[in-house]
Parts: C-alpha cells; structure tokens; sequence
C-alpha cells in the first residue's frame, strides 16, 4: 500500500475484490463496498472556452489548443471531439517531491534572474497532491484512464519520471494499458557530473526514467532511428559499414555518438527559457520523430515550459498542451509565437494557436466537491483565506479587511460595470473609506472604471482577483493580489492605406498603439513587499511587463483576443518595445475596440480597453486604460 492513511482504519479499506491478481493499492482507489472508483468528475458538462486566438498570415486550417486549467476537466472536455484522436502523449509530471518549485524573473532589461520567493505568482508550479504518494498516484491514475481513452488504436504514451516514483508508475501504468502494452523503460542520462552530486557516498545519481507504452501491444507508429557510424568506422574485416549505423538503445545520451544532456547542465544554452524543469529540444525531438508522423496530433497535459508543443510545431505536427500554471501558460505562449516568427521567416508552413480557459468549469466543480455548492460557503471559505471578518446579513458586502468592506462575487458571474457601482455606492453609503470587490473574472477595461468610481464617490474601489490556488486542495497560502491597470495611447497614421487595402478602407488612416502607464498587481500583504514592488512602478512602471499584445478590432461581447501584433522580452533579448508597429487598417469605417493585453513577468495578466473612430469620422480618441 502507498503512503499511510489517515483517520481510523475500518476492515479492509481499499482492498480489492477476492480473486483479484496483485496490485498497487492506494486510499481512494476503492470505494467502502470495494468497487474501483472510476475518475471523479464534475456532474455537469465541462466544456472549454476560447479566450486568445494567435493565427500567423497563411495559418493552417487546424488550431492548436493550450489549455490553461486543471488537466483531468480539460482532459474530460476533450473527450466529445478528440476521443481516439491523439497518436503521442508525453507526460512530464512532477516527480512527487513534496515541494512547490520558483522561477527566476528578470526585471526589465536586466539580465540577472531574481529568485526572491515568494515574490507575487513566482511559482512555477506547485505539490498538488495534498496527502502525498496516496493523491499522487491517484491523481496520475485519473489522468492516465482519461488519456488512454484520447489515444489512437496506434498511439503511444512516454511518461518521464525519476527514482522516486518510477517503480509504482510502472505498476500503475501496467493497471491502465495492460502489462502486455508495456514497450521499453528508457533511461536518460542527465549528463555530466559536478558539484554536489559528486561528493555522494554512494553510487552518483544521474538519470531519469521514461516509460514507454502503447495503446495495442502489437500496433503502434514506430519510425527507427539510428546514430551514425563515426567517420572511418570499418567492420571487423576491414569492410564498410552496412546499414544506416547502430540502432538507438533504450539507453541514451550514453556515449559521445548519442549527446542528449540535460539542459539545466547547460549554462549557456540558446534554449533555456527560465523555467525550472525545462527538458531540452533534442530529447522530444527524438520522441516526436519516432512515435508520430507528420501532420499527427501530439499532446502533452503537463507542458510546463512548451518543450513538447515547440517541437511538435517545429516537426509539423499538430498539438494539444495543458498546464494548471499561470506562469508556465505565459512562457509557453511567449515561446510558441517565437517558433511560430521563425519558421515563417524560414518560408515554412505554421499552424494558428488558441488559448482556452475552462470557464467558470473548475471554482463551481470546486465549490460542489468541497463546499457543497453553496455560494454563502464559497464566500465564507474566500474570506477566510483573505482574512476578513465576515459581516452578518444579506447586503451587497460581506466582509472587512481593516477599515475596508468586502465584496465577493458568485463563482460564474463576471464583474460587470453596473455590479461594480452597485458594491462601491454601498460601500461609500455606510462611509467605509474603501472597498475590496473580489471577482472570479473582470470584465474588460474594469479598472479604468474603478478608478473613475473612485474619483466620484470618494471611496476607494479596489479590484481583485479570487486567486485560483484556493482551488487546490493542498494549497497553504493563497496570495491576494490587487488587479493592475494599464493607460495606453492611440496612434493614428496620417498616411492613408495603399493600393491593396479594400475601396471602403483606402482613405482610412492606419493606427497603432503606446503604452502610457502601467500598475502591476499588488499583493494586498505584506505591506513591506506591496510598498517595494509599487516604488518600483512609479519610477520605472514597463520593468514589470514581459509581454504586450494588441487586438486592433477585439469583440467586448465574445471575450475573444485576436492577436494582430506582440512584443516580448526573451532570457537573452530584454528590451521591449513600448510602441506597436503594425500600422493596422480598418476594412470599413466606423466604431471600433482595441483590447491590449500586458502580461507581467509573474504572468498576471492586465488588459486596457479603448473605443475608437478613424479621424475624419469625429474627434481623435483620449488615451483609454
């Protein structure tokens, strides 16, 4: 049995039914009447909901998807269209270490990488598992029974994992696929030895583990691949060598012929990304190559830095990336597009990209698996995570934080303008200096409008978010973070539009848009670490963006950003463009929306929102945040 139950044992809690063959057995694998509980899922449709759209000119018909959420509901959203769908998995779980893990950011333009945990959304990615061992596996056995059902009849899955899990992987991977649907236990070594791992008294540690299995035994796509002989190479008779050289071993990055060392041994490699458990290239290219083909669907469910996605792209294959990290979604978008501006550049075919949400899915599934549904304990468990006191009665506000009131929106309404004026003009009605109004979703442009509520009733209107780690159920520490804001400048072209431009448009003038002023989100406590990151604001506010995007013609009512242009820094290049160089024209006259996106170097993301008209149809728009 994995791990130690806790509470008191009743009489054979999670054993299996008599005449079952050996197995791995953890808590939560059998029910009370021992019966195998089968992935636990929310009793309402999940259904994914589109919110970014990267389509390069000349994008392929097939849009690759990165999912932003919980993968066992984005797995079972998938289900309806990809069932049977997909020919490669690769799966790069965290390897049960029992610890959250950090990623360095780099402020502005400088180049050393600041490690200052717990700064505000530097974890890369968090021990979900809750109880240990026991919610590990039957966290990996959930997603492990979903993915098989998203697997061609030839598809293949790898699993990478180390020696603190790879034994009961192995068990529990027999359970899913079959023991016969085993293929090979490849062994990676990581590279060369340094440091502290070379005073162990003991055998060096020094590699990974990488199942390999299959969704038949005796189907699969398997492209053989071979290391070149080295030049001079003769037989043992002094004759050439035949063949194409030796075929790879399930052993690899094992001799000077085959160089797959790790990347975080590589201090100066052009790949590196900042992230912590980035796996280089040429270790999923190799992967990629021999278990899928060309125009094949490849998926990775925990993408982390995008190492799997690049590379499917970069081979012309399509993918499905999913990741629970606000910040691995940030370093995986930046990197995609990075792929996608070079293999344009090299005259090659590149498919478009959305990002999806899981909606309002994961907080209400939440909320019914924990909280029993009810929206007065939803309330109750966010005010206690921020560490207010809750007010009695039915009003408008439901807490305070000092001398502020609080306001928490239900867990599937987006805050809207008119709710938001509401809960400020109950607040500025009872004479509270100040008002928290907590949100699972804003809408666009919001903090302009907070900000002008402000101004009018004499109450400051404070926007923020319900961080989502509340969801998760070993989290420790869920951090509030007030929203940011961000002043942009419209920029009209005196210039009209040339020759190709449609009739309606040739005497449009082109627009383009700068960036004015920016707020990162601030943590609502301490307030040693809020005063530190907003004095940084005020003397060099873009230090903190790491990404901007502009959709010269975003849709308010669909909530769909259509990227037109971008600008970013990467680990190497950190200046960053404050200014938009898309020159974009209008098909036709009349009222328009530019949403721009920034998204800071914790990959919180803040948006501005401007109505405009093409000068000539009325007055030149202000600046709009």
């Amino acid at each position: 049995m994995a791990g130690n139950p806790t509470g008191p044992r009743r009489p054979y809690p999670w054993h299996p039914p008599a005449g079952h063959s050996v197995e791995l057995i953890w808590e939560g694998k059998y029910d009370d009447d021992g019966r195998r509980r089968p992935p636990s899922l929310p009793p309402f449709p999940v259904t994914l909901r589109q919110c970014e759209e990267v389509r390069p000119p000349a994008g392929g018909d097939f849009q690759n998807r990165l999912i932003w959420g919980d993968n066992k509901l984005a797995l079972a959203a998938l289900l309806e269209e990809f069932r049977g769908q997909i020919h490669l998995i690769y799966l790069d779980p965290p390897f049960d270490v029992g610890t959250d893990f950090h990623a360095g950011v780099a402020l502005g333009e400088a180049l050393p990488l600041l490690d200052q945990a717990p700064v505000a959304g530097t974890v890369a990615y968090r021990d979900r598992w809750g109880r240990g061992t026991d919610s590990y596996l039957h966290t990996l056995y959930e997603r492990l029974l979903l993915m098989r059902e998203l697997l061609t009849d030839d598809g293949s899955l790898y699993l990478h994992c180390d020696w603190r899990a790879n034994s009961s992987l192995r068990i529990l991977c027999d359970e899913v696929f079959g023991p016969e649907a085993f293929q090979r236990e490849i062994i990676w070594r990581i590279g060369w030895v340094s440091g502290y791992k070379g005073r162990a008294r003991n055998w060096v540690r020094n590699h990974d583990t990488i199942l390999f299995y299959t969704k038949t035994p005796g189907r699969f796509t398997f492209n053989k691949e071979y290391l070149p002989y080295p030049p001079g190479y003769r037989r043992r008779d002094g004759s050439p060598p035949r063949g194409p050289g030796y075929p790879l071993e399930d052993t690899w990055n094992c001799s000077d012929l085959d160089r797959l060392d790790s990347i975080q041994i590589m201090s100066f490699s052009g790949e590196k990304v900042g992230y912590a458990t980035q796996k280089n290239e040429n270790l999923l290219a190799r992967i990629v190559r021999v278990s899928s083909n060309e125009g094949d669907l490849v998926a990775d469910f925990y993408c982390g830095s995008g190492t799997t996605l690049a590379v499917a792209e970069k081979l012309g294959r399509r993918w499905i990336g999913c990741d629970l990290g606000r910040y691995a979604l940030h370093t995986t978008r930046k990197r995609l597009i990075r792929v996608q501006r070079e293999l344009q550049q090299a005259g090659k075919p590149v498919r478009p990209f959305g990002i999806y949400t899981l909606g309002s899915a994961e907080r209400r599934w939440w909320a019914v698996q924990r909280l029993g549904g009810a929206e007065a304990e939803v309330r109750a468990a966010v005010l206690r995570a921020l560490g207010a006191e809750p007010l009695p009665g039915g009003g408008p506000l439901h807490g305070r934080l000092g001398q502020a009131g609080v306001a928490i929106t239900e867990t599937d309404v987006v805050l809207e303008r008119n709710r938001l004026r509401e809960l400020a003009e109950a607040a500025a009605a009872v004479g509270l200096p100040a008002v928290l109004c907590l949100a699972w979703e804003f809408a666009p442009g919001l903090p302009g409008h907070a900000a002008a509520l402000t101004a009018t009733l004499g109450c400051e209107v404070r926007l923020v978010p319900v961080p989502r780690e509340i969801l998760e159920p070993n989290c420790r520490h869920a951090r509030f973070l007030e929203a940011g804001r961000l002043e942009v400048a419209i920029i009209w072209h005196a210039e009209a539009a040339g020759d190709t431009a449609s009739p309606s448009s040739r005497c449009l003038p082109a627009v383009d848009v700068r960036l004015i002023s920016f707020q990162p989100p601030l943590p609502l406590a301490p307030e040693e670490e809020r005063n530190a990151i907003a004095e940084r604001a005020r003397t060099a506010p873009f230090d903190f963006i790491d990404f901007w995007a502009v959709d010269f013609d975003y849709q308010p009512e669909s909530g769909l950003f259509r990227h037109h242009w971008q600008a970013y820094r990467t680990h190497r290049q950190r200046a960053l463009a404050l200014e938009s160089t898309c020159r974009f024209v209008y098909p036709a006259p009349g009222k328009r929306h530019i949403g721009v996106k920034a998204v800071d170097l914790f990959g919180l993301e803040t948006m501005a929102l401007a109505e405009v008209i093409p000068p000539g149809e009325e007055a030149e728009e202000s600046p709009a945040g």
